[in-house]
């Protein structure tokens, strides 16, 4: 099975990063989507079944 793995951080000073991860073959099931606070910014990871929807996520993350 292959996964999508968006990964946005917004840092407390306005600025963001948005990048993706796949994993093939690796994982039997999408884990679940995570977030995580750190002393600079937030972190999220969000997990897509398709690379068409990581792509959409990512887009629209970007326009935000």
């Amino acid at each position: 099975m292959t996964f999508y793995k968006v990964i946005s951080r917004f840092f407390d000073n306005g600025r963001f990063t948005v990048k993706m991860q796949t994993y093939r073959d690796c994982l039997d099931r999408r884990p679940n989507n995570q977030s995580f606070e750190v002393p600079d910014s937030d972190i999220y990871h969000d997990w897509f079944d398709t690379l068409e929807e990581a792509q959409a996520f990512m887009k629209e993350a970007k326009e935000a």
